[in-house]
């Protein structure tokens, strides 16, 4: 759970830098509840990775980078999303060649492959994604391969046209996907274009295509859909998912795994 929690960290801290915007080392010890040590190791990965700059005993925001829209939905239903992201691990079977998303319900997923790895349970799993933070996580125990392309700072991830070219070279077993939203008239979607095109790249060359959506993702428009029920195999949701719409979800063929 080490990297997940540094992931909370980071959120935590980026959240703080929303409100104001410099953060003391003393200020960081006393929100994270952790060693100086620990919060000048996790202030040299944020500045190598551009969330912020270092500043004389501390930090500031980054103005050079936008919105944060990856550490801001990492803290939202978030035990939801840890659910769905073991669940959805649990999916993973030995020897499978997967690709998984990039969004804050991944990073769980990721996390309890790293946990099958070491319980003995998994062998043999190839994992492609375009997510820095599963990469961060799995690359020390997973055979991983990071897609290339344009760089997203507000995802923590890449995609466009050369990301998609990446993929056309692959068959996958299984692909992981996130969503920003999802309605049964519309179908599954995203707020950016770059990342539901990658995303329908993805599900065409995979045998089973799973979709992990909080329920609260269900009723809520996003911009750009890219599957509207002709190659989602699978959701995998949570136990506040009404009754009524995994019906409807079954209606379409679609199977409804649900985290508990």
């Amino acid at each position: 759970m080490a990297r997940v929690k540094e992931e909370m960290m980071r959120f935590t801290v980026m959240n703080a830098l929303e409100k104001k915007d410099r953060l003391s080392i003393d200020e960081s010890i006393k929100l994270l509840h952790v060693s100086e040590s620990t919060v000048r190791r996790l202030f040299a990965k944020m500045e190598a990775s551009q969330d912020v700059i270092r500043v004389h005993g501390g930090i500031r925001r980054n103005p050079a980078q936008g919105s944060y829209q990856y550490f801001s939905s990492l803290g939202t239903n978030q035990e939801a999303k840890r659910k769905i992201g073991i669940a959805a691990a649990n999916q993973v079977e030995n020897d499978d060649f997967i690709f998984i998303d990039c969004g804050t319900t991944t990073v769980h997923m990721a996390q309890r492959l790293v946990d099958r790895l070491r319980d003995g349970e998994l062998h043999g799993v190839t994992v492609v994604t375009n997510s820095l933070a599963n990469l961060e996580l799995l690359a020390p125990s997973y055979n991983v391969m990071l897609i290339g392309g344009s760089y997203y700072q507000d995802r923590r991830s890449f995609a466009g046209y050369f990301s998609e070219k990446f993929l056309d070279r692959f068959h996958f077993n299984k692909s992981f996907i996130g969503v920003d939203g999802f309605t049964f008239e519309e179908g599954f979607a995203t707020a950016d274009p770059e990342f539901a095109r990658l995303s329908a790249a993805a599900m065409k060359i995979s045998e089973h295509a799973f979709v992990l959506m909080d329920s609260s993702k269900i009723g809520k428009r996003a911009f750009m859909v890219y599957d509207k029920y002709e190659r989602v195999h699978r959701i995998i949701t949570d136990s506040r998912v009404t009754p009524e719409s995994v019906a409807q979800f079954r209606d379409y063929g679609i199977e409804v795994l649900i985290a508990e």
